[in-house]
């Protein structure tokens, strides 16, 4: 029997010091975690593939400094658990909790708390997560966040791929006729191809070919299916 894939939660260090990460970053294995270290400066240089889960946010050079930062980071990313570490004073501390941190420690605090504190806001992401993410075999969807693993990979959509997709997946198990698939995914108007819709299905069979458990079935005669492969 396959062990059940488990999605790690991606951390973003926003302007971290190496020392920190050096002391941080075994709170977040490489099998349960996905670390990523940026600037303030290099978020629009993100990958799509990175949605991040928690923020570090460094916060020693004053709320001041950081306040815009954080707020632009609750602006593009508004669900993930922002926490900001070394605050240096309890009004720093009220401003940024006021831009949108969830969360703060400050720059006297033991490096137990602070561990304790980054353990919780991994917790809470996982749980979260744990709630937000249907699966189907080994193929996993965060309908909210648009997002698709399979196997343990993020898999990329094209937004039509991705309006596929999520029909098969809403009605995984059962067979989704070829009219209702072309009315949902072609909301914009009928496909200028005849055969546009069988042209997408192999799309997403490439897309999901990783997949030991699940697959897409053509069921002549009645559409097509994501099935488990014992089906």
């Amino acid at each position: 029997m396959l062990a059940e894939q488990v999605l790690p939660v991606t951390v973003f260090f926003i302007d971290v010091t190496e020392q920190d990460r050096r002391l941080l970053t075994p709170l977040f294995p490489p099998d349960e975690s996905h670390v990523v270290a940026l600037s303030a400066n290099g978020l629009d240089d993100v990958l799509p593939t990175d949605v991040p889960d928690v923020l570090i946010v460094n916060a020693e050079r004053g709320a001041t400094a950081v306040v815009e930062g954080v707020r632009h980071l609750r602006r593009k990313w508004p669900s993930p658990s922002l926490v900001c570490i070394h605050v240096a004073s309890a009004a720093d501390a009220i401003t940024l909790l006021d831009a949108g941190a969830d969360d703060i420690t400050m720059d006297e605090a033991p490096f137990d708390v602070v561990t304790a504190l980054l353990s919780a806001a991994l917790r809470r992401a996982r749980i979260t997560n744990e709630q937000l993410r249907i699966k189907f075999g080994d193929i996993v969807y965060d309908r909210e966040a648009r997002r698709v693993w399979c196997a343990g990979r993020e898999v990329l959509f094209t937004p039509r791929e991705l309006r596929l997709f999520d029909i098969l997946f809403q009605r995984a198990g059962t067979p989704v006729s070829a009219d209702t698939l072309q009315d949902f995914v072609w909301k914009d108007g009928p496909p200028t191809k005849s055969n546009s819709l069988a042209v997408y299905i192999g799309y997403l069979r490439r897309k999901l070919k990783g997949s030991q458990i699940s697959m897409l079935e053509t069921l002549r005669g009645s559409g097509y299916r994501l099935a488990r492969r014992s089906e």
